[in-house]
């Protein structure tokens, strides 16, 4: 199986959270659909693996090439089961990978219990910072496997993945700075608000307190096959509006996604996010 340099780059990184994103027809959700099967089958196939992939709503993980969809063209020829009541894979070794919604903050009860060893969240940008660092606080692992969670997303200056971002990005263009691509740094959480550092961070007794993240823009260029199969994809997304051709083709994170907005794109530029509130290290 072929797979692109941005997709081998995300899965093959190193960081707790990973983020790909950019423009559409990248390659995403492909990407994290791959990103378990080293745990599910091989000589690595771990019986104890649990993940989960979360979408907003049940019909976005059924909608035609949802990961519904994408899922069984993957994962049935390896002799996973679906059980459509569990919405679960399950795997000849035992592994499981449920497919899963949040789509309210009430919902959130529902996992409180949950221990996931992996987590995904496919359009991420669809989420909360607070749900998305709720799912990472249950990632802990019965089967050895370190745990990770890795999203993907769209560009959206109006979510709060900006904020998570905004370090890899040109701050002239909002487009991402490919020197930067795939370059971990390190937060800490303290009041709602993510402090950065270039290293992790430890407590007195040694442990490490930091999460380690990076954000890898995909854009369509990136997915031969996509641009192979359908060469006019590019051409309709060519014909969308300035704004959403900016965000969906280009990957430019300057480009609201409320089309509807009163504000010009260059009022963005100087004002989401004050240097004094988010400094780098």
């Amino acid at each position: 199986m072929q797979i692109s340099s941005t997709q081998h780059a995300f899965l093959t990184s190193t960081a707790d959270i990973v983020l790909l994103g950019g423009a559409a027809g990248g390659g995403k959700s492909h990407a994290i659909l791959l990103d378990p099967l080293r745990h599910c089958q091989g000589p690595h196939a771990n019986q104890l693996f649990r993940g989960a992939m979360f979408r907003k709503t049940y019909p976005q993980l059924t909608q035609a090439g949802g990961l519904l969809d994408s899922s069984r063209q993957l994962y049935s020829p390896l002799g996973a089961v679906f059980n459509q009541t569990r919405s679960e894979w399950t795997f000849p070794c035992g592994a499981k990978i449920s497919l899963s919604t949040l789509q309210y903050e009430r919902d959130i009860e529902e996992y409180l219990g949950a221990q996931f060893d992996w987590v995904a969240i496919d359009e991420a940008a669809a989420f909360t910072q607070k749900n998305v660092l709720f799912l990472w606080g249950r990632c802990r692992s019965k089967s050895g496997v370190r745990p990770t969670l890795r999203m993907t997303c769209n560009p959206d200056h109006d979510s709060f993945l900006y904020r998570l971002v905004h370090w890899w990005l040109d701050p002239e263009t909002g487009y991402p700075d490919a020197s930067k691509s795939g370059v971990i740094r390190h937060f800490v959480t303290q009041d709602e608000e993510l402090l950065w550092t270039d290293e992790p961070v430890f407590d007195e007794f040694g442990a490490k307190v930091s999460t380690s993240f990076t954000f890898i823009p995909s854009k369509l260029t990136d997915n031969t096959h996509l641009m192979k199969s359908d060469p006019q994809y590019r051409q309709r997304l060519m014909s969308l509006p300035t704004q959403e051709r900016e965000r969906f083709l280009e990957g430019c994170w300057f480009a609201s996604s409320k089309t509807d907005s009163e504000w010009e794109r260059e009022c963005f530029m100087d004002v989401t996010i004050p240097t004094e509130d988010y400094p780098d290290p």
